[in-house]
């Protein structure tokens, strides 16, 4: 995996990129590749399938998922095309 410190220096840009993306979709249902949401939150632990790939830090994505309106599940169902499946974003119905 590339240094470390330079993933978290990326990652608020990566996050832009990825929120961006998200409100371009304007779907309720929309799958983002697992090394982009992985760049975007990075987790601290390493990732034992890929040394170029970090995980994903779970808690900081749900929180800022959460915060605007989405729900994230991964989307295991779908083609992985770097080896991990996708994460799912699903937009949270407003009551």
């Amino acid at each position: 995996m590339r240094d470390f410190k330079q993933l978290l220096e990326r990652a608020p840009q990566w996050r832009e990129e990825l929120e961006r993306a998200l409100n371009a979709h304007g779907g309720k249902d929309v799958a983002a590749a697992y090394s982009d949401v992985a760049r975007a939150f990075p987790s601290t632990d390493p990732n034992p399938r890929s040394f170029d790939i970090p995980l994903i830090d779970l808690a900081a994505l749900k929180k800022l998922a959460a915060e605007h309106g989405w729900r994230v599940t991964r989307a295991s169902e779908m083609h992985a095309t770097d080896g991990l499946a996708p994460v799912r974003f699903m937009r949270i119905a407003a009551s």
